[in-house]
C-alpha cells in the first residue's frame, strides 16, 4: 500500500512491535518512527528495548525504516509537532499513529481512500479512524466534525502546515465571545498551552479547527482503539471517554460523502462537547479563573518556555 506511516513512539516497546506488525501485514512500505528523549531510567530502559524492536523488525521484514531519535526529552507537544513536521517534510500525505493504539486493517483503506477523495477540499484538514459514537448518524457514510480526533489520523503536508502556522498564535478573546463558553474553553486552554503552563498540543489544534471551521472526516464505526492507560501514560486516563473502544467492521458499501450537512456536523460537535469535553456554562468564567489562580496552579518554576520557543529544540 502506497501510504506512508509515521509512528510516534516513546516508552512502549510492545506497543510499537504490535503496530509494526500491523503495518507489515497491511503492506505499508514507507515507515517513519520518531522517539522523544527519555526523562527517567524506566523510559531509558524501555527505549533500549524499542531499539531492539526496530532492529529486529528491519531484519525480519527487510524494510528500510526512517528513525529519528531526540537526545533530550522535549515533552508531548514539541515531540509530536516536531515529528509530524519531519514526516511531512518528506511525504506529501500520510498516516500518523502512536504506540498506544490498536489499529484495524480497514483503517488503512479508509484513510487511503479519504486522502485521495478530500485532498482538494480545503475545508477538510484531517482524516481520523476514531469513532467515539459508533453509528450515531448514518451507518454507512462519513461522519464529520469540527474537532480533530487524533487517535490515529491522516492528513496532507500542505494542510498540516496550515494547521501548524495557526497553532502558535495567541488566541484572542474578543468582547463578542465573552459569553461563549465553548470558545472560552478552547481559547483559554490553548493560551495555557502556548505559554508553557500545560504540555499538550491538541487543545490549540482543536481551537483552530473551530475558529477556521475546518473538518475532520471519520468512519461510522471505530477503527482505532486507544489502550494507553498503563504506567507510562501521561495524558490518557482510564476514565476518559473512548479509551478502549472496541473496533468494528466498516460497511462494505461505505459512502464517502463530499458535502456534509451542517446540522450533522453541529450534532456531532455537541456530542463531543457534552459527553467527552464536558463543556458547561461555567466555562464562561474560565478566563477570569485562569487570571486569578493560574499563578498558584502553574507557578513559573513549574512552567516550560513558550511553545514557540521550545519547538526550536527539536532536531531532525
Amino acid at each position: 500500500m502506497n501510504l506512508p506511516v509515521l509512528v510516534i513512539a516513546y516508552s512502549r516497546p510492545e506497543g510499537l512491535s504490535k503496530i509494526l506488525q500491523t503495518l507489515l501485514s497491511n503492506g505499508i512500505q514507507r515507515i517513519y518512527i520518531a522517539v522523544d528523549g527519555a526523562k527517567n531510567q524506566r523510559d531509558l530502559t524501555n527505549q533500549k528495548d524499542i531499539e531492539s524492536v526496530i532492529s529486529n523488525f528491519k531484519q525480519l521484514s527487510g524494510k528500510k525504516i526512517h528513525v529519528l531519535r531526540q537526545k533530550q526529552n522535549l515533552g508531548i507537544a514539541v515531540a509530536i509537532i516536531g515529528a509530524v513536521d519531519w514526516f511531512f517534510a518528506n511525504e506529501k500525505r500520510g498516516l500518523i499513529l502512536e504506540d498506544d493504539l490498536v489499529v484495524s486493517d480497514q483503517f488503512f483503506e479508509f484513510a487511503k481512500s479519504a486522502l485521495e477523495i478530500y485532498e482538494n477540499n480545503d475545508e477538510v484538514w484531517m482524516i481520523s479512524g476514531t469513532q467515539l459514537f459508533p453509528n450515531s448518524q448514518k451507518v454507512n457514510e462519513v461522519v464529520w466534525s469540527n474537532y480533530p480526533m487524533i487517535w490515529g489520523w491522516a492528513s496532507w503536508s500542505a494542510k498540516w502546515y496550515e494547521m501548524r502556522r495557526s497553532l502558535f498564535e495567541k488566541k484572542i478573546i474578543p468582547l463578542s465571545k465573552r459569553a461563549d463558553s465553548r470558545y472560552l474553553f478552547w481559547a483559554t486552554g490553548a493560551n495555557r498551552v502556548l505559554c508553557g503552563k500545560v504540555d499538550t498540543w491538541d487543545i490549540p489544534l482543536a481551537c483552530e479547527f473551530l475558529n477556521q471551521n475546518k473538518l475532520c472526516a471519520m468512519p461510522a464505526v471505530n477503527l482505532v482503539s486507544n489502550i494507553g492507560t498503563d504506567s507510562v501514560s501521561t495524558n490518557t486516563k482510564k476514565t476518559e471517554r473512548g479509551v478502549g473502544t472496541k473496533i468494528a467492521l466498516l460497511d462494505s458499501e461505505f459512502i464517502y460523502t463530499y458535502q456534509p450537512e451542517i446540522c450533522d456536523i453541529q450534532e456531532y460537535n455537541k456530542l463531543l462537547e457534552t459527553q467527552v469535553f464536558n463543556i458547561r456554562f461555567r466555562h464562561v468564567f474560565l478566563p477570569y479563573y485562569s487570571l486569578l489562580f493560574d499563578w498558584i496552579r502553574f507557578p513559573k518554576t513549574h512552567r516550560k518556555e513558550k511553545l514557540s520557543k521550545r519547538i526550536e529544540l527539536f532536531e531532525c
